[in-house]
């Protein structure tokens, strides 16, 4: 039977910019098409090896990722994955007074699960 991932979740916490709080978490329209998600790596995939990974990043008024490392991993595998997401992928700029700002130590959670 071929194996399914059953779920690749991200969660974008809100978070301060400048002292001001993030709007509610972002739907899955901010990202840009083009990048779903983190490739699940094909090794832990074929063990059935599940993780999770938390990352921390300045998110620019561009919409890109800065600064990004790995507070947390369960595997240097999802971590490397999870970064090369974060880089491809593009973010909604926090807001100030209407204008785009730099958001410091922005929080992703990604979490690698596959099924049979």
């Amino acid at each position: 039977m071929r194996k399914q991932i059953i779920g690749l979740f991200i969660l974008m916490l809100p978070g301060y910019a400048y002292g001001v709080p993030q709007r509610p978490l972002p739907n899955p329209n901010h990202f840009h098409r083009r990048y779903i998600g983190p490739i699940y790596p094909e090794p832990l995939l074929d063990k059935n090896i599940q993780g999770s990974v938390i990352a921390v990043c300045d998110i620019y008024t561009d919409g890109r990722a800065h600064n990004c490392h790995i507070k947390s991993s369960t595997h240097p595998l999802f971590s490397k994955a999870t970064l090369d997401y974060i880089y491809k992928a593009r973010y909604r700029p926090a807001e100030k007074n209407g204008h785009p700002v730099i958001e410091y130590g922005h929080t992703i959670h990604v979490n690698f699960s596959v099924g049979d």
